[in-house]
């Protein structure tokens, strides 16, 4: 009798669930942008998207972080990813840049508790997404939250790859001319030699959240590598649909392997369906062609040219660094006005600016903070020679001058 009393008792709970998840549906409107507020607490809100192709069933979940706080702008780059793949899209408006780690997990899990609690989700597929101290964030919490993270989409900022479970599986996205480029390609590379799943994309872009494309994209690529690693729930259909995008791009790119750039794309394309595919032995067709193209002549060139611009990279940044320590002003714009003459030419150049416009935040804010405008002045300087259209520089510039700086 009491098994009996037991079993009922789970078919009701199992029930009520589904109910409570079903009616999350009516309370939340489908296809908009909405603002909410987690349940209980009158600071912690949130940015939220239901697709309006959504059946009335949990969907998979993707939480974002932004470095600004600004839950909106990556659920609006999401949409597309909502739409596409029904899954729900979740930004919060909170954490961002600054903020002590234990405020990060308390409202982290505030919000993950609203998610699972009040939001039609399927709590076994919860993805995480962020940009820059975002992505750190979203790394983070992979493995210290309360909730079993399947993957990462990690934008433009990486984090200790050795404290990632094995299960969980990243694609890290950079920009061609982010000053954090060495850094994620660094990372991508210490996830595979810790037998992590993973994809690295190099977009033409800047310092920013990627485009709407390409993170649909690389939340394809996630959960296609989950199911290989049978940690996502196998969906044969979604498999072959992605394998055949992979295929298309390959098949437009292979008509212009003359041309440098479109060889290095199909590179990458390449080893990055390689590695999203490998555990699949009826889709090895991209593998192949990874390794046929590999051992061309001009593509192993390719390589040599990406080692030593990684190596100039790396000396750039550490030059930089020492002149901005040490104090060797003048010498450090004599090189930004080098740095400056070859970023139209040279990618590195521009990554190198970057990474100055970088420090410089950081200095200058710094220097403005303890009101020493005698430090603040040059740094200043520094500043507008790498990055003159930086919207952070012009505010520090009209603090610098509120402070009596001449």
């Amino acid at each position: 009798m009491n098994k009996v009393i037991i079993i009922l008792s789970l078919a009701c709970l199992t029930l009520a669930q589904c109910s409570s998840k079903t009616n999350a549906f009516s309370a939340l409107e489908k296809g908009k942008v909405l603002s909410r507020v987690c349940a209980g607490s009158t600071e912690n809100s949130y940015a939220v998207y239901i697709p309006k192709s959504a059946e009335e069933k949990p969907l998979p979940v993707i939480v974002c972080f932004d470095p600004k706080g600004d839950g909106t702008l990556p659920v609006n780059l999401f949409r597309m990813t909502a739409e596409k793949y029904k899954v729900m899209v979740v930004g919060s408006n909170v954490i961002k840049n600054g903020m002590p780690m234990q405020d990060v997990n308390y409202f982290a899990n505030e919000l993950f508790k609203e998610i699972r609690q009040n939001m039609p989700v399927d709590s076994s597929q919860f993805y995480l997404a962020g940009f820059s101290g975002g992505s750190r964030v979203a790394l983070y919490l992979a493995t210290a939250s309360v909730v079993p993270v399947k993957g990462v989409i990690a934008c433009s900022a990486g984090g200790e790859a050795l404290r990632l479970n094995k299960n969980i599986v990243v694609a890290a996205l950079t920009g061609d001319s982010d000053m954090n480029y060495l850094e994620m390609k660094q990372f991508a590379d210490q996830l595979g030699m810790y037998g992590i799943s993973r994809v690295f994309y190099s977009l033409p872009s800047v310092h920013q959240w990627p485009d709407s494309n390409s993170l649909a994209n690389a939340f394809a690529d996630i959960v296609v590598m989950g199911m290989a690693n049978n940690n996502v729930p196998m969906d044969s259909v979604f498999v072959k649909q992605h394998y055949l995008f992979y295929n298309q791009q390959i098949n437009a790119l292979s008509k212009s392997f003359n041309i440098k750039d479109s060889l290095k794309k199909a590179v990458s394309i390449a080893a990055n369906g390689a590695r999203v595919f490998r555990n699949f032995t009826n889709f090895n067709k991209i593998e192949l062609f990874r390794d046929s193209i590999s051992s061309l002549p001009t593509v192993k060139a390719l390589f040599v040219e990406a080692e030593k611009m990684e190596q100039a990279e790396k000396s750039g940044q550490e030059k930089i660094y020492q002149l901005y320590v040490s104090g060797h002003y003048n010498e450090l714009l004599n090189l930004l006005d080098k740095l400056a003459k070859e970023k139209k030419q040279n990618i590195v150049a521009s990554r190198l600016l970057a990474y100055c416009s970088l420090m410089s935040y950081s200095y200058v804010g710094r220097a403005l903070q303890a009101n020493d405008l005698t430090l603040a002045k040059p740094l200043l300087e520094i500043y507008h020679r790498c990055d003159p259209q930086n919207k952070d520089y012009a505010r520090f510039l009209e603090r610098y001058k509120e402070l009596g700086g001449q």
